[in-house]
């Protein structure tokens, strides 16, 4: 018997034939089955009560009113309650799932769960999200290609656990750029980190730009060779005119841009904690 191809999109099969949309409803559709099947995660009246708190709904727990298809569920599956609210709307959906597990204080064992289902349906949806935490939660962020991702955004943001300050300013620029509203503010804030970056890593407090020039000494004191350090001074001065001129004069920034400028700054701040790195292991 002979099959028409019509019959089977293949394409689809293998997640290359999906739209957005139907990328959205299968990630949504993935976490739906995750709440409502029954499974050990532990979820208590006061995880409930942060949940309605942080979503500004009213918690079932405490409205004093009988709700029979739902004072019968127990557990994580009372999360599915109202996370449903959202599920016709992809990015709200997206957000009250980040608010749930921030706001979740149970066993971390169980948060590690919920994180590695989230992270597996978003990869078997094919959705393009990257799921990084830092000290104040979990957030998510567009990726861009993996390498990248890996050696210019996750790692640097490890890294900077000795630069509380950059961290910060750092995770703020990507939790804005993960809202994909691409201003002139998350820029200023990717620069911002990178300023940052420079002081504390000289422990200086000078500006972006006259950091440059102390940037091309230490490179240049460290063995670099003149014509690497004079490039990376080069694509620093340029990187800060470019910077400057685009936050200036432009409202809305292309998607482009923002991924260049993000990556260009992973790579400025990989380059001096690895040449920090082999100082130090010279040094012993």
């Amino acid at each position: 018997m002979l099959v028409n191809m019509k019959e089977i999109d293949y394409r689809k099969r293998l997640g290359l034939g999906f739209d957005d949309y139907d990328k959205e409803v299968a990630f949504i559709n993935r976490m739906k089955l995750f709440f409502q099947k029954p499974n050990s995660v532990q979820f208590y009246p006061e995880d409930e009560r942060r949940l309605c708190y942080a979503l500004g709904v009213s918690c079932y727990l405490d409205d004093n009113q009988y709700h029979p298809n739902i004072d019968r569920i127990k557990g994580i599956s009372r999360v599915w309650e109202y996370l449903k609210i959202y599920e016709d709307e992809f990015y709200d959906f997206l957000v009250s799932l980040v608010l749930f597990v921030n706001t979740y204080d149970g066993y971390k064992k169980d948060k590690k769960t919920m994180l590695t289902v989230i992270k597996r349906a978003l990869k078997d949806s094919y959705i393009d999200f990257e799921v990084t935490e830092d000290k104040d939660g979990c957030y998510f962020f567009p990726k861009g290609a993996k390498e990248l991702d890996k050696a210019l955004v996750s790692q640097p943001l490890d890294w900077l656990i000795d630069y509380p300050k950059t961290q910060k300013a750092f995770s703020k620029a990507l939790k804005q750029y993960s809202n994909k509203k691409y201003t002139r503010d998350i820029a200023d804030n990717f620069r911002k980190a990178l300023e940052e970056f420079f002081k504390e890593f000289l422990n200086n407090d000078k500006n972006l730009h006259n950091n440059t020039q102390e940037i091309f000494i230490y490179l240049k004191e460290n063995n670099a060779e003149p014509e690497l350090a004079g490039m990376i001074k080069s694509l620093l001065n340029s990187y800060d005119k470019l910077n400057n001129s685009a936050v200036k004069h432009n409202d809305k920034l292309d998607k482009t841009y923002l991924e260049f400028i993000m990556y260009q700054k992973g790579i400025f701040i990989r380059t001096l904690i690895v040449v920090r790195q082999q100082e130090k292991w010279y040094e012993t």
